[in-house]
């Protein structure tokens, strides 16, 4: 069997203390504690600025520390126009959008970004776009529809699924108009998407009937002309889920899952999921922004509507290695 020295080069450091300038996959001994320990990715949700509007069903994008929150719900309120920016840290209440609706999604920048579809309160077909202060109304979608993912820029996104039904429809959108595009191989409800184009996404979870509720595991990828299914499927099965990333480097949260509502985190490298050991501190469905390594869920179901945001994060520490 290869030795540490073997494969790195090095022998394993006999120290007191772990060491304050060490780099990822070090390895040491600590005798203090009599531990083999080493420097390791880790990731973690840690709480993030109150929404201004408690809310579900709304559209999220942007990034960590620049992003969107857009429409929605309030079982106190109703429909939601209400539109507010993250800034890092707090939210900022912006301009509203032209149509009050739910169940939207969005896709793009801080600065240009795009929402679409929703209920308000039958499906429709409505697009706006946000130049990083106001809305216009734009082009709209060929099949008017709600709970869909949505990924890409403001003006390369991609609509896929939803509602009413169960819908495989996808349409892809170029700034000013959509485009009928393949149908998913899984018609869904409330799947999650994640891509930086309309012409790469990858697409995963959702339900496929109700009642009773059937949640999916199956993830889709999206080339620009045709949907393979991968051999990749979600450890948990959700809808309404958290999504982050692109297609070959993507970050799924939270969501209804079967029971009740999840907290998991699933981390997708290109072949496969992986289960986080990270958690959402609430579980719950919501919206989303942001990368594999750094993400923001906010939003979602809560007796009158959720103000929670939650930012992930990937960093490094120091972690006690077990020995078999």
């Amino acid at each position: 069997m290869a030795t540490y020295q073997d494969i790195k080069g090095l022998r394993v450091k006999y120290l007191s203390a772990d060491p304050a300038n060490s780099v990822v996959g070090e390895v040491w001994y600590n005798s203090t504690t009599a531990t083999l320990r080493s420097l390791l990715p880790s990731a973690s949700w840690a709480s993030g600025g109150a929404l201004a509007t408690a809310r579900e069903g709304l559209a999220g994008f942007g990034i960590q520390t620049a992003a969107i929150a857009a429409g929605g719900e309030s079982p106190v309120g109703g429909l939601l126009d209400s539109t507010e920016q993250y800034d890092g840290s707090s939210w900022t209440v912006k301009t509203g959008l032209n149509n009050a609706r739910r169940a939207i999604a969005g896709a793009g920048v801080v600065t240009a970004g795009v929402v679409f579809g929703g209920f308000h309160p039958s499906p429709k077909d409505e697009t706006e776009l946000w130049d990083g202060s106001s809305w216009t109304n734009s082009g709209a979608m060929n099949t008017g529809r709600a709970s869909m993912a949505g990924a890409g820029i403001s003006t390369s996104a991609l609509a896929a699924g939803g509602q009413p039904g169960v819908l495989d429809n996808v349409e892809a959108f170029n700034g000013s108009t959509w485009t009928a595009k393949t149908a998913m191989n899984t018609a869904r409800v409330g799947p999650s998407g994640a891509g930086t184009t309309n012409t790469a996404v990858l697409v995963w979870g959702g339900y496929t009937s109700s009642p009773p509720t059937v949640i999916s595991t199956a993830t889709e990828s999206w080339n620009g002309t045709s949907w393979t299914t991968t051999p990749a499927t979600l450890n948990t099965a959700t809808y309404s889920a958290g999504g982050a990333g692109t297609q070959a480097a993507a970050l799924a949260f939270g969501g209804d899952a079967a029971p009740g509502k999840t907290n998991v985190t699933e981390v997708y490298d290109g072949s496969s999921w992986t289960t986080s050991p990270a958690t959402l501190a609430t579980a719950r469905g919501l919206a989303s922004a942001g990368i594999q390594t750094a993400a923001l869920g906010f939003g979602g179901p809560a007796p009158g509507g959720s103000t929670l945001t939650e930012e992930y994060s990937v960093g490094t520490s120091a972690q006690t290695l077990t020995t078999s």
